[in-house]
């Protein structure tokens, strides 16, 4: 252990504890801006909620930059599959792009292979943050995430090569190396603007040297030097597996695609994913207009598109009008459509969702996977294409996403314990609360029919690991997600191998817990479906 040890693990420790209020104002925050409010309380709870991400952001910066100087610091290697990854973390900021209307996109290129050796964790770290800067320094226009395969030519050796391009304000040549150094800010102004620490460049940088890469930063050359193009290459381990773009689904031959968006960007990297399941003839529309007047030119001369891709937000006429009109066309409304929306967007538009004018909904950034599943799949079967069965308005899709769930909070601090608890009633859950592991195992062996329990690590009496090798022990079944302001990877494997399914990381957010709950929920479904008696295996 270095001399230095102890002021780190002391510095983590404190660092631990001061994330613990930082979940109790976020999460107060939260269900205050829920409540009845006057104009000028509202911006206050924004600022007040504003501040405190700023400061968890601080503490998670710090936390990492210590660890990285650690002699504890130290990098997986296990096989992960790269695109996904890329594609996957651009859907962590995809509300966030959404908010801004500003175009997310994804783009893989042919080659990149579907496994490789390395630390996925580390990776999506400084992934994610390149991703966060983009759309928070882009205030209209586009952010992209694309990867490629690169060789040396000197040496033959492979690397997986990232960019992160945006069309947002750039870095000035003079402060580009600049820019990955400790706490630097390229103006004090871009502090207090839009937050942050001046260390995640530094810990990007950092991660991707101990990886054996390389970072840089240069001028968006594909927006005629207008923005940013953060480029990080890492070096390819092979893992045995094919290329990314397997032989697992194919397009059928002849089959006619129109893609409608506003975006040229977007549109193109929703055809090379389609060209990667094999030769169609695709056409790209920018506008509603310009869509209508393809679809009507194309049935004059008999070559009708099998499948219309249509993007939600556009210009002038939006995805929902299109589809009007097209719907009640019957020289064109032969084709199957499917509705290309932001994250978050289907959930307002349900009573638009319920006139059955689609065949499905994909939402963007467009990933590959969900094309094939969505339009390559349905292409290779005959297509009901009479409008689909209308589906009924969901009234919240809140108060119904657990209803009648039983689910136990064990929580020994008592705010963050009826924080929680407001956001599962708010879902539709039965909750049951608990203070310790004690009271926890207890409440759950005398009702059994509770489903979840979200288990803090730390507790009086008995811990949250403690607890739950116990149920475990037991024979209970149910689904175990551990609390932790700990955001150790390590420690996260520790739980899984004492029967924990999953973690939330304090201070957690109402959206993060509904994605918990939606996942979960989605597997108690599934074997209830199937029968089986049993969720944890």
């Amino acid at each position: 252990m270095s001399e230095n040890e102890p002021g780190s693990r002391f510095l983590a420790n404190t660092l631990h504890e001061i994330r613990t209020p930082i979940q109790t104002i976020i999460g107060a925050s939260e269900l205050l801006l829920e409540t009845q409010l006057t104009q000028e309380q509202n911006e206050y709870l924004h600022q007040i909620k504003f501040s405190a991400n700023v400061l968890l952001s601080l503490a998670n910066d710090v936390l990492d930059f210590s660890k990285i100087r650690s002699s504890e610091f130290k990098l997986e290697k296990i096989p992960f599959d790269p695109a996904e990854l890329t594609e996957q973390t651009a859907d962590l900021v995809s509300i966030d792009a959404a908010s801004k209307s500003l175009e997310l996109v994804t783009d893989i290129a042919f080659g990149v292979p579907e496994f490789v050796l390395g630390d996925p964790v580390r990776v999506q770290q400084i992934l994610l943050n390149l991703l966060k800067n983009a759309v928070k320094f882009t205030q209209e226009g586009y952010v992209k995430a694309s990867l490629k395969m690169t060789k040396d030519e000197k040496t033959g050796a492979e690397f997986l090569d990232f960019h992160v391009c945006d069309s947002g304000i750039g870095v000035a040549p003079d402060k580009r190396e600049s820019i990955f150094t400790d706490y630097y800010q390229v103006d004090a102004s871009i502090s207090r603007k839009y937050g942050g620490t001046g260390l995640g460049l530094s810990i990007c940088k950092s991660l991707v040297e101990a990886m054996s890469g390389y970072i840089e930063v240069k001028e968006n050359g594909e927006n005629g030097g207008v923005g940013s193009d953060f480029h990080f290459l890492l070096p390819y381990y092979f893992a045995g597996a094919s290329s990314f773009y397997s032989e697992k689904r194919r397009i059928p031959e002849n089959k006619r695609i129109l893609i409608v968006d506003d975006s040229a960007l977007s549109a193109s990297s929703i055809a090379k994913k389609l060209l990667s399941f094999g030769n169609c003839e695709i056409e790209m529309a920018y506008s509603g207009e310009k869509a209508l007047e393809l679809m009507r030119s194309r049935v004059a001369e008999n070559r009708v598109f099998d499948v219309v891709l249509i993007d939600l937000l556009m210009p002038v006429m939006d995805g929902w009008r299109l589809a009007a009109i097209i719907n009640h066309d019957t020289k064109i409304n032969g084709s199957a459509l499917y509705l290309m929306l932001p994250e978050g967007q289907l959930s307002r538009d349900a009573k638009m969702k319920s006139l059955g004018w689609f065949n499905d909904y994909i939402r963007k950034p467009v990933k590959r996977e969900d094309l094939g599943r969505k339009i390559v799949d349905s292409l290779l079967e005959p297509l009901d294409l009479l409008p689909v069965e209308p589906i009924s308005p969901i009234v919240s899709s809140d108060e119904s996403l657990a209803s009648g769930l039983k689910i136990l909070i064990a929580e020994d601090h008592p705010v963050n314990r009826k924080i929680l608890d407001a956001f599962l009633k708010k879902f539709g859950a039965e909750t049951f609360l608990a203070e310790d592991g004690v009271k926890a195992v207890q409440t759950a062996t005398d009702n059994p029919d509770i489903k979840i329990i979200f288990m803090d690590i730390q507790m009086p009496e008995k811990d949250g690991a403690d607890a739950a090798k116990e149920l475990r022990g037991n024979g209970w079944r149910g689904i175990i997600i551990a609390c932790t302001a700990n955001s150790d990877t390590a420690d996260f494997e520790n739980y899984k191998k004492i029967g924990m399914d999953d973690v939330l990381v304090k201070p957690f957010s109402k959206n993060r817990v509904r994605e918990l709950l939606e996942k979960w929920i989605t597997v108690l479904d599934e074997v209830r479906s199937a029968g089986g008696g049993m969720i944890y295996d």
